[in-house]
C-alpha cells in the first residue's frame, strides 16, 4: 500500500528526494535520450522549493519509490505538480496512476477545480502517462532550454 506525505524539511527527506530525481533524470538521459533532467535537481533547489511548494514523499513497505511537488494557487482554484517522479524500477506498475489519483483526492479537499502540469514536449512517455490518466495538452511553451506542453486535467466542476 502506497503512503504519501508532506516532507516537513528534514535533511533526509532532502536527501531522498534529491536521490529520486537524479536516479529518474539519469534512467530518462539512459534509456531516452532526454536530457531535461540530466544535471541533478540540487539540494539546494529543493531547499528552495520547500519554501512555495508542497513537497511529498511516496512511500512503498517503507521503501522512497516517488517524488512529486504541488503549487497552490487558490485564486485560480488550481495545483500545479512538478517534479514528478516514480523510481524506474516501480515504473509500469500503477503506482504513478495510484499517486495521480490521490493528487485528485489531496486537492478536492482544497477546494481546487483543476491539476496543471508542463512536460517536455519530447517525453513521449510521460505525455502518454497523463493521457492515460486525462490531462489534455491546451498548449505549448519555450523554456530557457526547451519547449514543455501545457497540460491541465479539470476535477471538479466550478460554480460561478
Amino acid at each position: 500500500m502506497l503512503n504519501i506525505y508532506l516532507i516537513d524539511n528534514k535533511e533526509e527527506e532532502i536527501v531522498s528526494i534529491h536521490e529520486i530525481l537524479t536516479i529518474c533524470g539519469k534512467d530518462m538521459y539512459e534509456h531516452y535520450g532526454l536530457s531535461h533532467w540530466k544535471t541533478p535537481y540540487a539540494k539546494e533547489k529543493i531547499r528552495e522549493d520547500f519554501t512555495n511548494k508542497r513537497l511529498f514523499l511516496v512511500q512503498e513497505n517503507d521503501v522512497n519509490i516517488g517524488t512529486f511537488s504541488l503549487q497552490i494557487n487558490h485564486n485560480r482554484r488550481t495545483i500545479s505538480i512538478s517534479k514528478f517522479a516514480v523510481l524506474p524500477r516501480f515504473s509500469g506498475k500503477g503506482y504513478g496512476s495510484q499517486i495521480v489519483k490521490w493528487i485528485e483526492e489531496y486537492s478536492r479537499s482544497l477546494g481546487i477545480y483543476r491539476l496543471q502540469l508542463d512536460v517536455y514536449v519530447r517525453s513521449s512517455a510521460a505525455i502518454a502517462f497523463y493521457k492515460k490518466n486525462d490531462f489534455l495538452i491546451v498548449g505549448s511553451r519555450k523554456t530557457k532550454n526547451f519547449e514543455v506542453y501545457e497540460m491541465i486535467k479539470n476535477i471538479k466542476e466550478e460554480i460561478i
